[in-house]
């Protein structure tokens, strides 16, 4: 399967907003996929976004903060079984497409 170079996190609540971004993938494999990243930048001139990762483990899509060792939140892409890519629907109100 091909990957998109960028995509696009949305829908977030407004307490995770900073998280609604372009993600780039990186050189990063996880589970034979590619890992999407979003840097730290500040948010609005003064809110420190922390950055995260979308990866791929065990056939399930989770985000994790890049300052997170395992993750602090349950954040992965809603499906049954194995899910071969991160476009759709995501808990908490995310939704991950193609750019």
């Amino acid at each position: 399967m091909s990957f998109p170079q960028t995509i696009k996190v949305s829908g977030f609540p407004f307490m995770l907003q900073g998280w609604n971004s372009k993600y780039h993938k990186t050189s990063e494999m996880s589970d034979g996929c590619p890992v999407y990243q979003l840097n730290s930048y500040i948010l609005y001139y003064f809110i420190d976004i922390i950055g995260v990762k979308l990866f791929r483990v065990d056939g399930i899509w989770v985000l994790q903060r890049m300052c997170d060792v395992v993750p602090a939140m349950d954040i992965k892409k809603y499906g049954l079984g194995p899910q071969p890519d991160p476009f759709g629907f995501w808990s908490m109100g995310a939704y991950v497409t193609p750019i």
